[in-house]
């Protein structure tokens, strides 16, 4: 456990990946299947066999434990079997959660690689989508863990669209450090002791959620398929404005600042096709009026305010 250590394997690596599913069912948070592997190594003079173990639950801040799914463990590229058992919350200790236990065996300066994978559900509100993986349950290994690659992979590119960073969402906000390539993002470290409260922390991960960024894909090639049809520049404009609004207020990352132009452009792109809409003049100062209106708190009124009003009143004329 972390703070009684008491063996002498050390974990000289490990490599989380963490796999957003694709998921199309409205307003669904999905859920990611993760594959952790690791390599141990026993540094001390003795063999060594432990219970090691690996936890199936958590709180997740709310007084709530859901479970992991699915779970399957290899040691040595075998399947592995293990033992469900009760141990208290690595976070909170107040409460005994289950953990998945099997017996190891340590020789003396051999590598026993572990693999563990299972499935996560998100969590959160839609359209956005928390994930989350513990990294100080291996802070009870014989000093520092050498590596650590962290990997979030979604189904389509990654881009501060779709992966919300430097914003913290209400229930998460994405660990710093991540670099974007395709469509991952890689954290790595080094030589570190994991822990809630120092360098490395437990890893976060927040997302718009699969289904809300797959309708963004969607309403692209429709418009791409038909650049003169109104009616898809309106459903693209209406997918960027329901990602970058959050219950309270708008995304205000790098990422939501990008989604608010993009909304805006297209919203002017189905009026110059539909003129006479009423439906998408009220949808677009539904856009600018909200914005305004969070804006107003620390601004006044916008030129934002002004341009709503104005589509109001088309809208109502119409």
């Amino acid at each position: 456990e972390p703070g009684t250590q008491i063996t002498n394997v050390r974990m000289m690596k490990e490599t989380v990946l963490i796999e957003v599913q694709p998921d199309t069912i409205r307003n669904s948070l999905g859920k990611a299947k993760i594959t952790a592997s690791f390599t141990l190594r026993n540094l001390g003079n003795s063999a060594e066999n432990l219970a090691v173990r690996y936890p199936i639950s958590a709180d997740n801040g709310r007084g709530e434990y859901p479970e992991i799914s699915s779970l399957f463990v290899k040691v040595n590229k075998i399947q592995f079997p293990f033992s469900r058992v009760n141990y208290p919350d690595i976070r909170w200790g107040s409460k005994e959660v289950p953990w998945a236990e099997f017996q190891i065996a340590f020789p003396v300066d051999q590598d026993v690689n572990i693999e563990i994978s299972y499935f996560l559900n998100g969590s959160g509100y839609p359209p956005f989508v928390a994930y989350y993986y513990l990294l100080e349950t291996g802070a009870g290994w014989a000093g520092t863990i050498g590596s650590a690659d962290i990997i979030l992979r979604l189904p389509y590119p990654a881009s501060t669209l779709n992966v919300i960073k430097d914003l913290q969402i209400g229930w998460s906000e994405t660990s710093t450090g991540g670099e974007f390539t395709g469509n991952e993002v890689r954290w790595h470290f080094s030589d570190f002791e994991p822990g809630p409260d120092g360098p490395v922390q437990n890893m976060e991960f927040s997302l718009v959620a699969p289904e809300a960024w797959q309708a963004v894909i969607k309403a692209r090639g429709d418009v791409d398929l038909n650049p003169e049809d109104g009616e898809a520049w309106g459903r693209l404009a209406m997918a960027y404005k329901r990602i970058f609004f959050l219950g309270k207020g708008y995304r205000t990352d790098a990422g939501g600042e990008t989604l608010y132009s993009l909304s805006i452009a297209a919203y002017e792109k189905c009026l110059a096709l539909k003129p006479q809409d009423a439906q998408w003049h009220a949808g677009f100062a539904d856009l600018l009026a909200n914005r305004a209106y969070w804006d107003s708190w620390s601004s006044g009124p916008t030129q934002d305010a002004i341009r709503a009003i104005q589509e109001i009143h088309t809208a109502l004329q119409l």
